[in-house]
């Protein structure tokens, strides 16, 4: 029972958190008008503060391209149960970004993936998204990280290995970090399987059958629909599409699930490529 209690307490949690995620509009935050009056040498120059967490696939989005730009930034590992890193922003979601100036008495803020990626990607010299680029834009972040994120919570146990990646985080309590498992990986589970995950996949052309042939799916999908015979699906450089679906696969790096998809589709050649441009070293199957 006292188990029962401590995940239904984790779940009432995490939907006051929900209700709360809502309510926080990234224009409300956003410094649009004076980030738009940067230039990709006052970026360069200055730098960026990125607030994360280590396996956010739109947090990866956002890594992939300060990687690919080489944008200089710090990472600041937020803690998923009491986020005291981000307290006095204004805002508590993450990705969040403070991006410096000369004027070191000011940071401009920044907040939601999708919009950090097109806002800065256009003041370094990036082409405007296509109608077509939008749309893969779109799947990446509404349909190909719920298949990665319903791999990653198949079971209590994988849910439990998933919320493991907080042990590297030391600036975050041991006590915080044990919550953050014995809590969150439960909730998260039941979420994903049961509450949001699933039914949304399951509305969109889920069959409910075997997740991990559906992820293989989606990945090929984007091999070989978007990408097609091209080094990136932006041609001969890497676009906004390849670095959102790039990023958010970057995000599982550290689980087996990355090793099976790279095992299991045609996107190796192309995430080496990727990882070329945006600096990493390849994968070592």
């Amino acid at each position: 029972w006292g188990t029962l209690a401590v995940v239904g307490a984790g779940s009432l949690t995490y939907a006051a958190r929900l209700k709360q995620n809502k309510s926080l509009k990234a224009e409300d935050v956003n410094d649009l008008t004076e980030v738009e009056k940067l230039t990709a040498e006052d970026l360069k120059a200055h730098g960026v503060t990125l607030y994360r967490y280590l396996t956010c696939p739109f947090c990866g989005k956002v890594k992939a391209f300060l990687d690919h730009y080489q944008i200089p930034y710090t990472c600041i590992e937020v803690d998923p149960l009491m986020k005291s890193q981000m307290k006095g922003l204004g805002y508590s979601k993450v990705p969040f970004m403070k991006v410096h100036t000369s004027d070191k008495e000011k940071d401009l803020h920044l907040a939601d993936s999708y919009e950090i990626v097109s806002v800065l990607g256009r003041k370094m010299g990036a082409a405007n998204d296509t109608e077509a680029t939008t749309t893969w834009r779109k799947w990446a972040s509404e349909e190909f990280i719920r298949y990665l994120t319903l791999n990653l919570n198949r079971t209590l146990s994988d849910a439990w290995n998933s919320a493991a990646y907080i042990d590297v985080a030391d600036e975050i309590p041991a006590f915080n970090k044990f919550m953050s498992k014995a809590v969150g990986a439960p909730v998260m589970y039941l979420i994903v399987q049961h509450l949001i995950t699933r039914p949304k996949l399951m509305k969109l052309g889920f069959d409910g059958g075997d997740e991990r042939a559906a992820l293989y799916t989606e990945m090929n999908k984007w091999i070989d629909t978007a990408v097609c015979d091209k080094p990136f699906y932006g041609g001969k450089t890497p676009n906004s599409a390849d670095l959102d679906v790039y990023g958010v696969l970057n995000a599982i790096r550290g689980f087996p699930l990355y090793k099976d998809v790279l095992q299991n589709t045609n996107a190796k050649e192309w995430i080496g490529r990727m990882d070329k441009a945006c600096g990493r070293e390849p994968f070592q199957l």
